[in-house]
Parts: C-alpha cells; sequence; structure tokens
C-alpha cells in the first residue's frame, strides 16, 4: 500500500505523536510505503524522513507553488490526513477525484467549532471516503457541526511505544534531582511530591487554571494532618502563543505562587517527569483524548479532570483517577490531595489507569486502521 501522509503540524504534540507512530507501524508491520507532506517544518519531519520521503509544502498563496516530483497523481493508493486541521494541505497535495481521502480527526467541539472552523474542516471532511475519530466525543462533534457523508469509526489515542520502558516510582518528587529543569532560583528541582501537567500553554488547556488549583492545594494540606505540605506543581509544555506564556507568568509571580509553581517548557524525552509525578493535573477546558493521560496512565499515574470536557472523564470513570464538576476548582483540589494523603487510594488509581492504557495499543490501533485504509483502497 502506497500512502500519501498529510501531517497537519511538525510539532511534538500529542496528535502528531500518535499519527508518526501510526505511520511507523503500517511501515514496519503492514509493508506500507509512506511519504509525509508537511504545512512547516520542525522536528517530526526528520523523524517522518526515517519512513522515507518527507517534504515541507508551503501555503500556496497566489502563486501555486510546483509540488514535488514524488507527489505526481498516481503515485499512491490512498491519502491519510491527520487532522482536520490539514484541510489547506490536503487541497494542494490531493487532487480532488484522484486519491481516496482517510482523515483522523482529534480536535475538540471548542477547537473544531471556533479554530478549525467550518471553512478550515469542511472541505477535508467532504472529500473524505471515510473518517477516523480519536474519541466518541470527536465523533459526536463532526457529527452534530458538520453532518459528514463517509462513515466515522471511533478509533481511541494509545501510548505510543518509547525506546526504553519506564515503571512508576510513587509519586516521590524524584523529578528534576536527577536533570530535570531547576527552579526559578536554580535549585536542583522538586524534593516534595510533584502535581504535574503536560500540554501547551493555552486558554483550552486550562492553563491559567493551574496556578489556582496548586494555591488551594497547598492551603488544604496545610490544614490536613499528615499531609504533604512541599507539593510541587509543574507544568511542562510549551505555549501556544507568546501571551500564553505570560498569562501564565503573571498569575504566579502576581499571586507569590513562584516558590512551587514553575513552568519550565517542553522536554525533549518527559519520561523521568511522568515517573516522578503522585498525580497528573488536567485542567483542560476540552481534551479530546489526551495523550498526556494515557502516558501517565502507562506508568501507574492517576488522573485529575473535569467532566464534561472530552474523552478524560471517560477514561478515569472506572477508577483510573478522578473527574469533578466542570469547573469547579474546589472539588479538584480537595480530589489531588485525597491522593496526596492516601497512597493506597493512590495505587489503586494508578493501577486501574495502567490496566486500561494497555488495552489499546499501537499494534491494536493500527491493525483496525490498516483494515480501514485497506477498504478505502479496495473501493476505488
Amino acid at each position: 500500500m502506497r500512502i500519501l501522509a498529510v501531517h497537519h503540524d511538525a510539532g511534538r504534540n500529542g496528535a502528531c505523536l500518535l499519527f508518526l507512530a501510526v505511520l511507523e507501524e503500517l511501515v514496519r508491520s503492514h509493508d506500507a510505503e509512506v511519504v509525509s507532506v508537511f504545512p512547516v517544518d520542525g522536528p517530526m519531519v526528520e523523524q517522518a524522513r526515517a519512513l522515507g520521503p518527507a517534504f515541507v509544502v508551503r501555503p500556496a498563496g497566489r502563486r501555486r507553488h510546483r509540488l514535488p516530483r514524488a507527489l505526481r497523481p498516481g503515485a499512491f493508493d490512498v491519502a491519510f490526513a491527520n487532522s482536520t486541521a490539514s484541510s489547506p494541505l490536503v487541497a494542494q497535495v490531493v487532487p480532488v477525484g484522484d486519491l481516496p481521502l482517510v482523515v483522523y480527526a482529534h480536535e475538540s467541539r471548542f477547537l473544531l467549532e471556533h479554530q478549525v472552523g467550518v471553512a478550515g474542516a469542511g472541505p477535508v471532511l467532504g472529500r473524505a471516503a471515510r473518517i477516523l475519530a480519536a474519541a466518541p466525543s470527536v465523533r459526536d462533534a463532526l457529527v452534530d457541526l458538520f453532518a459528514p457523508s463517509a462513515e466515522i469509526v471511533v478509533v481511541p489515542g494509545f501510548v505510543p511505544p518509547r525506546e526504553r520502558p519506564v515503571e512508576a516510582d510513587g509519586g516521590t518528587g524524584t523529578w528534576g534531582a536527577g536533570g530535570g529543569p531547576g527552579g526559578p532560583s536554580g535549585s536542583s528541582g522538586p524534593s516534595g511530591p510533584v502535581v504535574g501537567a503536560i500540554g501547551t500553554l493555552a486558554w483550552y488547556k486550562g492553563t491559567d487554571l493551574f496556578p489556582i488549583v496548586a494555591r488551594r492545594v497547598r492551603d488544604l494540606c496545610a490544614g490536613t494532618p499528615g499531609a504533604p505540605t512541599d507539593v510541587e506543581f509543574v507544568w511542562v509544555g510549551s505555549p501556544h502563543t507568546g501571551a500564553d506564556r505570560a498569562h501564565a507568568d503573571h498569575d504566579t509571580m502576581r499571586g507569590g505562587l513562584g516558590e512551587y509553581v514553575r513552568f519550565p517548557g517542553s522536554l525533549a524525552d518527559p519520561t523521568e517527569f511522568l515517573r516522578s509525578l503522585a498525580v497528573l493535573l488536567l485542567p483542560s477546558r476540552e481534551d479530546s483524548w489526551p495523550l498526556v493521560m494515557l502516558e501517565a496512565a502507562a506508568v501507574g499515574v492517576p488522573t485529575v479532570c473535569f467532566e464534561e470536557t472530552g474523552g478524560a472523564a471517560d477514561f478515569v470513570a472506572d477508577g483510573a483517577g478522578t473527574a469533578v464538576p466542570y469547573l469547579d476548582l474546589e472539588a479538584m483540589a480537595r480530589a489531588v490531595v485525597h491522593y496526596l494523603t492516601d497512597p493506597d487510594a493512590r495505587a489503586r488509581a494508578g493501577a486501574r489507569a495502567r490496566d486500561r492504557a494497555a488495552a489499546a495499543t499501537v499494534t491494536s490501533q493500527t491493525t483496525i486502521i490498516h483494515t480501514i485504509l485497506t477498504e478505502v483502497c479496495a473501493d476505488r
């Protein structure tokens, strides 16, 4: 099978990592041939080149750029596009009627409605022979907002394989002492339990809520016998915009929280950070199927999140963490304190989370995707 893989971005975010893992498995286990195209340059381009040719195709603008010869019509059996945000690039590299198109949609309802929009998502969804949705909430949003004629199949995300396996260390807070980014005053890193988050610094991710919950957790711990009083809060990830980072720094410093709330930026490999966590705090206002939730679960770390925000609440519903009412920051803080003060409850939730994360793998999910791609090719 010859696949034209259309990427929507080249950064190390969850959707990009997931898509690349699927492509790697298609090449390794299903003898696929993959050529990748990106709208921008970035770290994922070189990783894609390990699988086959990869090109950066800039927006056409007024003058349509000549495409590389490797993208000539007739060279592929199917086009496989990652996210609805890939629509502009699909329009450039996939001629109408030339190739069957499969789209893997990851965006939450808010992003579909207010960031991608009808003009952005409509063209690619209208051309799709089949649509994959990363979570039931994504499928429901696609149906409500776009009513696409193509069949939608829910294919949940998974934890992309890493070079070395990791095990949980029980949330002992060792990250930082062994090489993680230090504190704002040059300290070696957290010494107490770590409550962490990984993701883009952005409003929809709830970055602005993170310091508020942190302060309330520290206050609750100070008044709870046996609770740790040296809890650290660390958010790993790059800002969506310069303003997002400025907002995070403003609230942290103005609130006098800089001693225990940090935003150290991105990590090339978050393994040690994940291992150090006592709790993953996921204050997203919407997040379809958070990859970080699965990565934390894989090493036995429970998640605290909001209800009605996407796939996280479904994931933790049977004991893999706790979902609290939307924007109830008091309930979120109390849920975190519960896990910090009850190691047995944290261990039980972590074990359940690990079991849930293990249920979907790159092998199982890519087998489903390969079957769908094969069916679409057969229908040409």
